[in-house]
């Protein structure tokens, strides 16, 4: 602001006799000048922040923002649009997270299990592909939403959550194993 007004104020000094458009004009020039410096001078600072930060900061803030995006991104999906997920992209993963007694007694075909009741259930999704989609339920979709933080945590940004759990693929007669 300053340096506009300073820039300003050399215009109608050296320029007294201009029409108030000619000064606008050459006001205009003077603001994208100063914002052209700016904006070459970002990339700059950018860099000089991460190097100040440490090593992997960069990477560390990637990754948050990834998983602030992934959170904020989820897509709720009934039993019908999972089905036709689970047919139109078959390298989905199918995180059940019902107890394997539950699982045991009947699940989505191709699911794997994992406990959302275990201790160490983070843990758990750490060998999962994380590449690929997943599509993730338990009985209602109680235990599911509450398990899609640590999935992000994990780095799983492609997520997919059964509302009604697998409950609702039940009762839409969908096959089951």
């Amino acid at each position: 602001m300053i340096v506009c007004a300073s820039i300003w104020g050399f215009f109608t000094f050296i320029y007294p006799r201009e029409s108030h458009q000619e000064r606008e004009e050459k006001k205009t020039a003077a603001a994208l000048a100063i914002y052209e410096q700016y904006q070459e001078n970002a990339a700059q600072r950018e860099e000089d922040f991460w190097n100040k930060a440490g090593p992997g900061a960069k990477e560390a803030f990637d990754f948050l923002e990834k998983a602030r995006n992934a959170l904020r991104s989820v897509v709720h999906v009934d039993p019908g649009q999972a089905m036709q997920l689970v047919q139109e992209q078959p390298e989905i993963l199918i995180v059940d997270l019902r107890t394997p007694e539950e699982f045991a007694e009947g699940h989505i075909p191709g699911a794997v299990n994992r406990d959302f009741g275990v201790e160490d259930f983070k843990k758990s999704l750490e060998d999962l592909d994380k590449s690929k989609p997943w599509l993730i339920h338990g009985a209602s979709g109680e235990r599911s939403s509450s398990a899609l933080k640590p999935a992000v945590e994990v780095g799983a940004f492609d997520l997919y959550h059964l509302d009604g759990g697998f409950n609702a693929w039940k009762e839409a007669k969908l096959r089951v194993e």
